[in-house]
């Protein structure tokens, strides 16, 4: 890769709009964006071999995670016979999205990266993508147990135009953890499965314990905003665009959902303390008495989780399940490296050995997707075995609530979605802030082509 920076950056956003003319669907707005990025190789790059630059998005903020990152790709370079070192670069979730965008357009891309979906299928949309067919081809001579241990809808997320531009490699997605001590205290017995059931279980959690938050929801970014209003529209079983490329965020099903947001607002039914660790110690420390979070394996090993239970697929009031998004997250490589088989040959290894990534003390809310990785992670945890079959079973294979598109993912977090939580958190009218939203989506859509 070109011009690849050695040591930490601070980038600084410029005043750009990108829409349909431009590199990618998006708007970066105005103002100053940093992300540190940490170079993991401190032994610098051996110029006998081939450089290949693999950007690691920071799954985790913890220092072990960097480490069995640091460890991993050091084995892989003692180990293959292609004569190639690869260096990986840990990736702050501070601008990432606004930093790998940027560094496309720059010609500063690294050959392969780690990023929160739909990134692979953006970059394949603009012609970015390296094809990792050859990979799913290699897998198939081998008979290899991966392509039974890893479900084939989620090869097929990552498919664009018949081509596998995506490695999933792992999944979150967003639970309730509630206290079971202070359900049965408050004489609860049956775990809500609908908003109506959850908001009167509300109002019991909130007379039995006028001292404690109700129902905790991170509000520190905007991308805890778009996890809230998801969480209202995955219940609901609306969506945010139809299949006929229109928005649908202005409808019955939405509207009835988060106006249970805005009556929780209303009623200081719904709360937060600070950042999302200062809400996990909040709800640990018995200062409320449920959490809307992603599933954080950190949480679940402490003292506490032997009190903690999990909902999932909250349902909305004409929707029997409720749907959970499940993300899954992927590795790929850019089409622009000058070493493509090499590039894929370490993805593949990647896939094939990345386990000790999954450390239930380091990787934080990420959990496996290899079928194998996944049951000793779980281990003998049968909360959040029930909470992850419940996902798989009814969970949505795309992040957020969209019937067709991916390359609008992005988009719609950074510009729209999180606008409809934080504006009814405020005080908004549910009506007016989805028609608002409906409207600057559906003025996106009307130039819309589906590359």
């Amino acid at each position: 890769m070109k011009n690849f920076r050695k040591t930490v950056l601070r980038f600084q956003k410029c005043s750009a709009t990108l829409l349909i003319s431009a590199f990618f669907l998006t708007t970066i707005s105005c103002g100053t964006k940093t992300n540190d990025v940490q170079p993991a190789n401190p032994a610098g790059p051996d110029a006998a071999k081939i450089q290949l630059e693999f950007w690691e998005a920071e799954w985790s903020q913890k220092f072990e995670y960097r480490t069995a990152v640091e460890q991993l790709v050091s084995r892989y370079n003692s180990e293959n016979k292609l004569n190639v070192q690869v260096n990986p670069t840990m990736i702050s979730w501070d601008g990432y999205y606004e930093y790998y965008l940027q560094s496309v357009a720059a010609g500063d891309e690294p050959d392969l990266c780690s990023s929160a979906m739909p990134q692979a299928i953006q970059y394949a949309s603009k012609g970015y993508a390296l094809d990792l067919t050859p990979i799913l081809d290699e897998w198939r001579t081998e008979e290899s147990s991966i392509l039974e241990e890893i479900d084939q809808e989620y090869f097929d997320y990552f498919t664009y135009h018949d081509k596998l531009v995506g490695l999933p490699f792992g999944m979150d997605f967003k639970t309730v953890v509630y206290r079971k001590d202070f359900f049965e205290d408050a004489g609860i017995t049956e775990i809500p499965g609908t908003l109506s059931d959850l908001t009167d279980t509300l109002y019991i959690l909130q007379k039995r314990y006028p001292d404690k938050v109700p129902f905790l929801a991170n509000t520190e970014t905007n991308a805890d905003y778009v996890k809230l209003t998801t969480f209202f529209i995955e219940a609901s079983g609306g969506v945010a665009v139809t299949n006929k490329y229109q928005s649908g965020l202005d409808s019955s099903l939405n509207r009835d959902a988060l106006a249970y947001l805005s009556q929780w607002v209303q009623d200081e039914l719904i709360g937060s303390v600070g950042t999302d660790e200062e809400n996990q110690k909040a709800f640990l420390n018995d200062k409320a008495c449920m959490f809307l979070c992603e599933v954080n394996l950190n949480l679940y090993l402490t003292d506490m989780y032997a009190l903690c239970g999990t909902i999932v697929n909250i349902a909305g009031n004409n929707n029997m399940y409720g749907h959970t998004a499940n993300a899954p997250q992927a590795y790929h490589g850019f089409s622009t490296t000058e070493y493509p088989e090499e590039t894929r040959n370490f993805l593949k290894w990647l896939i094939e050995n990345n386990e000790p990534l999954f450390n239930r003390g380091s990787t934080g809310a990420l959990l496996p997707i290899r079928s194998s990785y996944l049951e000793k992670v779980l281990e003998d945890d049968e909360e959040l075995k029930q909470a992850v079959d419940r996902i798989q079973e009814h969970g949505r294979i795309y992040t957020y609530p969209f019937a067709t598109l991916h390359t609008f993912d992005s988009y719609l977090d950074s510009e729209i979605l999180w606008t409809i939580s934080k504006q009814i958190m405020e005080g908004g009218d549910v009506i007016e802030v989805l028609s608002k939203a409906d409207k600057a989506l559906q003025k996106i859509m009307d130039q819309y082509q589906e590359p």
